[in-house]
């Protein structure tokens, strides 16, 4: 039986090589095209394009506009629970990361004053509570699975902290990132339902943290982490 059965994985097209290994895992994984108005070394990434909310989520209308059948099969597979979002991508920071947050439980954390108006919208009309970080690109710099938050950024370790998470750090996990000096561990995998898949192997030290917390570690392949703007895991619409 296949842990996250009940959803679909969307990664990055440059990380189609672990798709197979995903696959075995869920019920079906979308490889993203780049957004050609991004920098295109994530204009790909899951976590440039898209953030989530909840079971929503949120990209550019211009994206959606440029590849709509992507656009068209998410939107159908999640039975509608797809808002395009009239703020576009850039290439530059900090245009270019309206959508990318990095969600808690009812939290939602990222750098407030550079996102998507229709981020900020959704996540009040669900609830959530908006946590100001100094961290652009927070949907890369963390995981959370349960009531762990992994990460290696002070400002989200201090914040998750605050409001309870059992912050894991990882600090010491050396994340490829091509075209960069290095990544972030939210862009080297994605979790659900207490498990969490990576592009890649984590240091023994960062899989027994998160073993001994009860967490089932999927590594796609015996290679280093690679960031390639994380794993986006959503659930199907209701058969």
């Amino acid at each position: 039986m296949k842990i996250w059965g009940e959803y679909l994985a969307l990664i990055s097209a440059d990380a189609a090589g672990y798709a197979d290994a995903l696959a075995a895992h869920c019920a079906d994984v979308i490889l993203l095209p780049p957004c050609s108005a991004a920098d295109r070394r994530i204009a790909a990434h899951p976590d440039t394009l898209f953030a989530q909310i909840g079971d929503m989520l949120i990209t550019s209308a211009a994206y959606a506009r440029e590849f709509p059948d992507t656009a068209d099969t998410l939107c159908r597979r999640m039975a509608g629970r797809l808002i395009l979002s009239k703020t576009s991508i850039g290439a530059q920071y900090p245009v270019d990361v309206p959508f990318n947050i990095f969600p808690w439980r009812e939290y939602i954390y990222g750098f407030l004053p550079h996102l998507s108006p229709d981020v900020i919208r959704e996540a009040e009309s669900q609830g959530k509570f908006l946590r100001a970080v100094k961290q652009g690109y927070a949907g890369c710099a963390a995981l959370a699975c349960g009531d762990a938050v992994i990460t290696a950024d002070p400002t989200i370790a201090r914040a998750a902290a605050a409001d309870g998470a059992d912050v894991l750090p990882a600090d010491g996990e050396k994340i490829l990132l091509p075209g960069y000096s290095c990544g972030f561990i939210g862009g080297a995998g994605g979790t659900a339902e207490g498990a969490a898949a990576f592009f890649g192997t984590p240091s023994h030290a960062l899989r027994e943290r998160m073993e001994s917390r009860g967490i089932t570690v999927l590594p796609l392949a015996d290679t280093p982490l690679t960031d390639f703007g994380g794993i986006r895991l959503v659930r199907l619409a209701c058969r």
